[in-house]
């Protein structure tokens, strides 16, 4: 995610957890090095690669906020950075589809019987 060449790893602590952390190996170790900040549980989504071009995480969880966000590195500040991408739908299931002049998010939200599809461009 930071551009150094080097996968970063995400691991969701507990079964269906509340922690959220991304790892980074130092030497012969994982290393944590971010936490997610928001209070959730039953973390379920999960999704890693590109988007737009844009190294990305998004993640789901269906407890608290039942929110779907992301999770994207800033090479200028060189931080972590949430972004929250809807709120109340509890997903289950996540996915990106690219195409030449977006992307989409698809994503599966068995908590309120929703499937939606999320547009995004340059």
């Amino acid at each position: 995610m930071d551009g150094d060449g080097n996968n970063e790893l995400a691991a969701i602590e507990g079964f269906h957890g509340s922690v959220l952390k991304i790892y980074k190996k130092k030497g012969q170790k994982y290393t944590e090095v971010y936490r997610c900040k928001r209070k959730m549980n039953f973390i379920h989504a999960i999704w890693a690669g590109n988007l737009r071009g844009i190294p990305t995480m998004i993640f789901g969880y269906r407890r608290h906020a039942l929110e779907l966000f992301l999770v994207q590195y800033d090479k200028e500040t060189e931080e972590y950075f949430e972004y929250t991408l809807d709120i109340g739908t509890g997903p289950s299931n996540v996915t990106v589809a690219h195409s030449d002049e977006y992307d989409m998010i698809l994503s599966s939200s068995r908590h309120i019987g929703e499937a939606a599809l999320y547009y995004v461009y340059d």
